[in-house]
């Protein structure tokens, strides 16, 4: 969750996904570079407005969301959507969507190590977990509007797929990023995904949280209890 004058969240763009360096349209399934989609849509002139998304809680209510901006050169590839209404700084961790986990704190990049355990909820994988390998990935390609820069962090395989995008990566209840891409062998199977950081947040936007509870008080190891 992020806040500011507005609040709001990440939302991936489901249109699309990231694949092998190129952009696959779900609709016509016709592939592209990213250079050769933003020549196309800069030639088309002023884009018309985007469809509201939904925020979706555990007891299938929906709030309407309404696209912001979107962010993606570089080092960033995230978009905001937002809400006239407070949202919790809540995300899903399970892969049936069935419970909102708590966000009470980030990790930076620069804290993040080689051999690191950290998790994602994927939209076609759902929940898993694994080890990061690199903490300077620079995907080679226009992935990012042009070069990327080398800000991004890769994670072992063997569990990411095409439609992961936007996946939050996290650690318990600690957020360490957004999933961007991944790379494939020839038979479609994970090699490792990577995910920007939460370092690289749009100007102007944070974390939203939720402080941890604090320990309960203790004497000789035993827990105290009020009367």
């Amino acid at each position: 969750m992020l806040s500011a004058s507005a609040q709001g969240i990440f939302d991936p763009d489901n249109s699309s996904a990231q694949i092998s360096g190129t952009r696959i349209d779900a609709q016509s399934g016709v592939q592209e570079s990213t250079s050769d989609l933003m020549s196309r849509q800069a030639a088309s002139g002023p884009k018309k407005p985007r469809p509201e998304h939904e925020l979706e809680y555990p007891d299938r209510s929906q709030l309407p969301l309404k696209f912001l901006g979107q962010w993606g050169w570089g080092y960033q590839d995230v978009q905001l959507h937002v809400s006239e209404q407070p949202l919790q700084p809540l995300f899903y961790a399970d892969t049936a969507k069935t419970v909102a986990r708590a966000v009470t704190g980030a990790r930076n990049r620069t804290s993040t190590r080689v051999g690191d355990v950290v998790c994602h909820r994927g939209e076609r994988t759902g929940y898993s977990c694994a080890e990061v390998e690199l903490v300077d990935f620079a995907p080679s390609g226009d992935l990012c509007g042009g070069a990327c820069l080398a800000t991004w962090v890769a994670v072992a395989g063997p569990t990411c797929k095409g439609g992961d995008s936007g996946a939050p990566v996290f650690n318990g209840t600690t957020a360490f990023g957004l999933v961007k891409g991944a790379s494939y062998r020839g038979d479609g199977s994970c090699i490792f995904y990577f995910y920007m950081s939460t370092d690289y947040l749009p100007a102007g936007w944070s974390l939203l949280e939720t402080p941890a509870l604090p320990a309960a008080p203790t004497l000789g190891g035993a827990p105290l209890r009020a009367r």
